[in-house]
């Protein structure tokens, strides 16, 4: 099942570094259908989501104590899915395409910080490219990625405005206060679901780690659903018997 949007809150019972008394405004991470390809896949992106624009994403990292884990799965997140698509050359998934790439290529998996193609334009260091390349390399070509040591952010300490909020929507790439860390491409019908560790800043002094931020493009039923739903398959088959 697709959900246009479903943002899980960080809880009381996850755990929460903080680093400095800098008030945090990151709410969770979101897992949203994009579009479909044409080509027998769905395209989800994955955003940290804040309540205003004065935040932003340092690093997503893995750690031996809370490792990376991202996954494809069935749409009704019963088991694995088929493998992330992920086209061209295997370390492909360690950075967001050029614009003038292959539409297969646009259309991969990759992880990313505030940019979908690495030739946005960076309004602090003037450069057109993507700095948040992981180590050790985000290969794509399975339906269980774990890591305990990679990580993913930028390169360039002093500018992390950046891959703040605010400079994200004033590039014009997009109109929420959210960041861009990936984008999974799955099987047409499957869903994706993840678990990372992601620290958040408006200063590289001043971070804030939240640890094990889950995300999960399915969305169960809510109980009070599930007899409505039994009611309509009941009255859907004595139509169909009359």
């Amino acid at each position: 099942m697709k959900t246009s949007k479903l943002i899980l809150m960080a809880c009381a019972c996850s755990p929460l570094i903080l680093t400095s008394s800098t008030r945090a405004n990151f709410l969770g991470l979101s897992a949203i259908f994009e579009y479909n390809d044409g080509n027998g896949h769905d395209i989800y992106r994955v955003y940290a989501d804040f309540e205003d624009t004065t935040g932003g994403v340092i690093a997503c990292t893995g750690t031996a104590a809370n490792p990376l884990t991202i996954q494809s799965r069935r749409n009704n997140d019963s088991q694995f899915g088929d493998n992330f698509y992920n086209p061209g050359i295997p370390s492909q998934g360690n950075y967001a395409p050029l614009s003038n790439s292959s539409a297969e290529v646009l259309n991969g998996t990759f992880v990313t910080i505030g940019v979908h193609t690495y030739n946005v334009l960076n309004s602090i260091t003037g450069s057109y490219f993507d700095h948040s390349d992981p180590f050790p390399d985000f290969i794509a070509n399975s339906n269980n990625f774990v890591s305990a040591s990679i990580r993913w952010g930028t390169l360039y300490y002093t500018h992390p405005v950046f891959y703040s909020v605010g400079s994200y929507v004033n590039e014009g790439n997009d109109t929420a206060t959210r960041v861009l860390i990936m984008q999974l491409a799955v099987s047409q019908g499957d869903s994706v679901r993840g678990t990372l560790n992601i620290k958040i800043g408006n200063t590289f002094s001043t971070p804030q780690t939240y640890l094990g931020q889950t995300f999960n493009s399915y969305q169960a039923p809510a109980p009070a659903a599930l007899p409505l739903l039994a009611m309509s398959a009941l009255f859907t088959r004595r139509r169909r018997l009359c």
